[in-house]
This record gives C-alpha cells, sequence and structure tokens, in this order.
C-alpha cells in the first residue's frame, strides 16, 4: 500500500524560523507521545519521516521527561498526514487523547469535581503541567469559560489549533458542571482563543 505523503509536514516545516531548533524554550511532557502512540499506533514508519521523529513513533521515553514541543507538533502533523486527517479528524483524535487522560486515576476525578470557580484556574495549571514556554489563561464569561491560549509565532499551525479544540471539548464534556461542548472562537499566528459553553 502507498504511503500518504506528507504534504502538511512538509509544507510546515518550509515555514520554521530556525528549522529544527526553532522554539528551543517551548516544551512538552513526553507522555503526550505515548497516549497518541497507544490510540493510534503507526506499526510502520515511512522512510521520509525526518529521522529525529522517527523513535517518537515508539516512544520509550519516561513519561515525565521533557521534549521539544516543536516535536510533538510534527509529531502530530505527521500523524494527521499519515492517517488522512483534516482539522475536524484531528480535533477528534486530541479529543480521544484527552478523553484518556481524563479517565486517568490522576486527572479524572481532579477535572470531574472541580467547582466552577476552582476549573478556571486549574485549566491554567494543568496546561503548565504538560507544556512549558506557551500559556493557558481561562477566564469566566457569564455562564461559558473562555480559554487563550498563548504560544511563539508560528508555533501552532490551523491544524494544531483544532487539536487543542479536541482537548477542551473533552474536558467541557467530561466536567461535571457544563451541560455543553468546546468551540473555536479564532486564532492567529500567535494566540487562539476557545469557548467552553453552558458551565452552571
Amino acid at each position: 500500500m502507498a504511503t500518504p505523503p506528507l504534504d502538511r509536514l512538509t509544507a510546515f516545516m518550509a515555514t520554521l524560523p530556525a528549522g529544527l531548533a526553532s522554539f528551543p524554550t517551548c516544551q512538552g511532557k513526553a507522555s503526550l507521545f505515548r497516549i497518541a502512540n497507544e490510540l493510534q499506533p503507526v506499526v510502520d514508519v515511512p522512510d521520509d519521516v525526518p529521522a529525529h521523529l522517527r523513535p517518537y513513533f515508539q516512544c520509550a521515553l519516561p513519561a515525565s521527561q521533557w521534549v521539544p514541543e516543536l516535536d510533538y507538533v510534527l509529531f502530530s502533523i505527521a500523524m494527521a498526514d499519515l492517517h488522512g486527517w483534516d482539522n475536524e479528524g484531528m480535533r477528534v483524535f486530541w479529543r480521544r487523547v484527552m478523553t484518556h487522560i481524563n479517565n486517568s486515576a490522576m486527572y479524572g476525578l481532579l477535572f470531574k469535581f472541580l467547582s466552577a470557580r476552582m476549573l478556571v484556574t486549574t485549566v491554567a495549571s494543568r496546561w503548565s503541567s504538560f507544556h512549558l514556554g506557551t500559556s493557558c489563561s481561562a477566564v469566566r464569561t457569564g455562564k461559558d469559560l473562555e480559554i487563550t491560549l498563548g504560544y511563539p509565532r508560528g508555533l501552532f499551525p490551523e491544524l494544531i489549533v483544532h487539536g487543542y479544540l479536541g482537548v477542551f471539548d473533552a474536558l467541557a464534556s467530561h466536567a461535571r458542571f457544563f451541560k455543553g461542548d468546546a468551540q473555536l472562537l479564532g486564532f492567529d499566528d500567535v494566540e487562539a482563543r476557545y469557548l467552553m459553553r453552558d458551565l452552571e
């Protein structure tokens, strides 16, 4: 069977300001690779996947180890190319990743039973448990929760922004204080805004 071309990965890599050395202060936890591989394994990694990304498809790193955030972005785009995901497909996949985290012993009860007030601050603090060099803030807007992701210019392309919509959608579905879901309000090169709707 022919391997799908890595068109979006190639195009994104061409935009990086310093190539694979771009965004050195941005880090993410290796646990994200482990969960992604568990949910959607790639058995045969194509030869045209960049050499430094190939080990992530059989991630054996400790879950708590920090790795370049750019590597997780590149890995995610490669996954989308290999599996043929569009923005919606990426949203669905990252929703599955976050649902896996929500169902874990460590985080499941934390998110499910927080008060509405505490959820505002916890969303941001949980972000910093998995990411460094990017930001996440949340504010109440009536019965909703508006979330803003901040990132260096160009680190999160459109496909990744839609992936995080799946993350917040999963969180909205898991938390008992929400009756709705999440939506993407807008994004640009340095910021993405989301709404978790119908906070009780």
